[in-house]
């Protein structure tokens, strides 16, 4: 990943030299760093994991779970294109990535879980497993 920070008070780099000014500013653009914020909610049956991902589809996503790690992670290509008379006048590529990680406890049952995707939002689904469920408390009178 390329960032490219300018210091108007700094002497002109290598970099700065070789491209103009637009260059820059364009490049600067087109790099995205996004880490969706994240609900974490648990419920009586089961935990809930609500991502704000807006602008993406569904088939931009993946979930994975390696050993006791949930991974969610997204790859978004945008890109935009103007033609004149069959001319390309100016072109535009933006890619958009993200990974969020989140530690699974010993009491979900990984087999179960869920996910959707509406109005840009994630929601994975948890299931406590069924012995937890069962664990229930008695007070003493």
């Amino acid at each position: 990943m390329l960032l490219v920070k300018r210091n108007q008070n700094a002497m002109p780099s290598i970099l700065s030299e070789f491209f103009n000014n637009d260059f820059l500013e364009r490049v600067e653009k087109s790099v995205s760093t996004f880490v969706p914020k994240a609900n974490i909610k648990e419920l009586e049956k089961e935990y809930l994991i609500e991502l704000a991902v807006p602008g993406y589809s569904k088939k931009d996503f993946e979930l994975n779970i390696e050993d006791d790690t949930l991974k969610i992670s997204a790859h978004k290509e945008i890109k935009k294109e103007e033609k004149e008379e069959d001319k390309l006048i100016h072109s535009e590529y933006y890619i958009e990535d993200f990974e969020r990680s989140f530690t699974l406890s010993k009491n979900v049952d990984t087999d179960k879980i869920e996910a959707a995707y509406k109005d840009g939002i994630m929601t994975v689904t948890i299931p406590k497993k069924e012995e937890v469920l069962l664990k229930k408390m008695i007070k003493i009178k």
